[in-house]
């Protein structure tokens, strides 16, 4: 039997952290599963909206988290993923008013943003101004 010389042998890091697409489709079909449920209840209950979509996704997408999870896994597992979709969806929710603010600053006070205003001085404005 013959010994492999090092350039026969292909030897490459491993990732084995990385999630392959075939592991992270259940993912993609619970959340897709939580979206379309969601707009089902939207449509069918008084809540509209944005607010009354979100009111109704996170808890349709942490409860079918915990059914994948325990269908997969343990009950230990299933609590993991819960208590991780809570923490993911509370971190959410604590961004959106920063993001909400961002970008009404932004959408009303671009027609404001000329030449003029960067180059030219404040010195003839008076305080009433």
């Amino acid at each position: 039997m013959a010994t492999p010389t090092p350039e026969s042998v292909n030897v490459r890091p491993s990732r084995p952290w990385i999630k392959t697409p075939v592991q992270r489709l259940p993912g993609i079909l619970t959340s897709l599963a939580a979206i379309a449920i969601s707009y089902f209840i939207v449509g069918i209950s008084p809540l509209k909206g944005k607010l009354g979509f979100a009111i109704v996704f996170f808890p349709v997408f942490i409860t079918l988290q915990y059914l994948l999870a325990r269908v997969r896994a343990t009950k230990k597992a299933a609590q993991d993923i819960v208590v991780a979709s809570v923490v993911w969806a509370a971190g959410f929710l604590v961004f959106l008013p920063v993001i909400s603010i961002l970008f009404t600053t932004i959408k009303r006070g671009l027609p404001g943003l000329n030449l003029k205003f960067l180059t030219q001085t404040m010195s003839t404005a008076a305080f009433t101004d």
